[in-house]
């Protein structure tokens, strides 16, 4: 087969069918935009809808007797809290040293059970801990009671003898004096 066109004409319907394609393909892009934004539409519709009605539950909700009480409750504890404020301040705060405390549940004994244990801080470096709890027989508590008097940030150790009273499950207090 025979070319008849010239180099130039070729060149120019190369250029014609470019644009062409071209004019196709941003055609294709705009109707597929479109497609999309059809198609968000009834989303964003039902999106607004749940808001709406997220917003009334929640407005039902605020006039309910419960979340008043709640409210209450909830201003009752900020006045609660603004009184505990008292001892936050700058002249009651100790921290309780480790040294105070670690000595004695080291010094546990097999027997002896710990409850609880209160320190009152006399000042930054001393202060007294009473250790409650229970011990399973007479001699249990007494090995404890002499470990702790071997510790030498202990400066006293009283056990009151009503403590002795029992023979077995004997509940205890002992108060410590500490120096830290």
């Amino acid at each position: 087969m025979i070319n008849l066109l010239s180099e130039i004409e070729k060149k120019s319907i190369e250029k014609e069918n470019m644009v062409h394609l071209l004019t196709v393909i941003i055609f294709m892009i705009f109707v597929v935009s479109l497609l999309m934004l059809a198609l968000l539409v009834p989303t964003l519709l039902i999106n607004n809808a749940k808001e709406r009605i997220a917003l009334k539950t929640i407005e039902d909700l605020k006039k309910s007797e419960s979340f008043l009480i709640e409210q209450d409750i909830n201003n009752k504890i900020k006045e609660i809290n603004n009184q505990l404020s008292f001892f936050n301040n700058e002249g009651f705060k100790v921290a309780i040293s480790e040294d105070a405390i670690r000595p004695s549940i080291n010094e546990k004994k097999s027997g002896v059970s710990i409850i609880n244990m209160i320190y009152n801080a006399k000042d930054a470096k001393s202060g007294i801990l009473t250790i409650h709890g229970f011990a399973d027989k007479r001699e249990s508590l007494l090995r404890f009671v002499d470990a702790l008097k071997k510790v030498s940030r202990f400066s006293n150790v009283n056990l009151p003898v009503s403590d002795f009273v029992k023979g077995k499950d004997l509940p205890f207090t002992i108060i410590l004096t500490v120096s830290i």
